[in-house]
């Protein structure tokens, strides 16, 4: 889909979980990464530790431990930023 024009440019913000079947969650930044860098990424997880998984291939880890609030305004961030960042 990342591929495909139409939907790539209207893409603000990608939400995945941290783990997944078939393939991690880094795994999936850091490929997600290679094809679009500008869209951010915010990682959802219960797993303590989890953020340094990510180190190396972008920004900020949120955990699903968060308030609701929290959340919509970390989204609400990271699409307004529109900046390289994972959280």
């Amino acid at each position: 889909m990342v591929e495909a024009p139409e939907f790539a440019n209207r893409l603000a913000l990608v939400i995945t979980g941290h783990v997944m079947s078939g393939i991690s969650g880094p795994e999936f930044v850091a490929e997600f990464r290679s094809r679009m860098p500008q869209v951010p990424v915010l990682v959802l997880s219960t797993t303590k530790d989890t953020e340094k998984e990510y180190q190396g291939i972008g920004g900020v880890y949120n955990s699903q431990t968060n308030s609701p609030d929290e959340l919509r305004s970390l989204v609400a961030r990271l699409v307004g930023a529109g900046q390289q960042q994972t959280a």
